[in-house]
């Protein structure tokens, strides 16, 4: 599911500041979204970001009765030059083939390219989270948690998940290791 329903209109980024990635079948339908967006949070912090709704929306479009919590300690150490990757979505017929391994990863060392990103955020379902998703994603550091009220849902409980630039390279270097054996189906 992803985090931001298009209703509620999130915060608009300009394309300098966000991506979008579209995984289509051969028939051209979209079986597979990934999403970024850079913030510049060299004088701010994660639960700060969240917690006034600014890494959400413009002021003139808060949803009423709106509002976020941020619980997960390390969310008040997240700053510089972040990326939320998410509001990922594969089509059923297209889960369980290794994309949530595959395409979050793209996501991340393209944000990284493109922003020199110092971290990479994402806000997860704790469904996933326990189903081993968010471990698939390449998710490491995971903790509990942001709930946002009148956003998504009444209230969404998620999983704040982070990577740093050092072990995103790490990941992305292990990631490319293990293609062949994934190629054969070894590993």
């Amino acid at each position: 599911m992803p985090v931001f329903k298009p209703e509620y209109q999130p915060r608009e980024a300009g394309l300098t500041q966000s991506f979008a990635i579209l995984g289509e079948d051969i028939h051209g339908n979209v079986v597979a979204t990934q999403a970024a967006r850079f913030f510049d949070w060299s004088e701010t912090t994660l639960k700060a970001e969240v917690e006034s709704m600014r890494m959400l929306y413009d002021e003139k479009r808060l949803p009423a009765h709106a509002s976020a919590e941020v619980t997960a300690n390390h969310a008040g150490r997240i700053t510089g030059r972040v990326v939320y990757s998410g509001s990922t979505w594969f089509n059923p017929e297209y889960r369980k083939r290794q994309l949530s391994a595959i395409l979050p990863r793209i996501s991340r060392c393209l944000a990284l390219t493109k922003w020199n990103v110092d971290t990479t955020i994402s806000f997860m379902d704790w469904r996933i989270v326990e189903k081993g998703v968010a471990a698939s994603y390449g998710y490491d550091n995971l903790e509990a948690s942001v709930t946002l009220r009148n956003v998504v849902d009444p209230e969404f409980v998620a999983a704040i998940g982070w990577i740093t630039r050092d072990e995103l390279l790490q990941d992305a270097e292990w990631f490319l290791r293990q293609l062949p054996d994934q190629a054969s189906g070894r590993c």
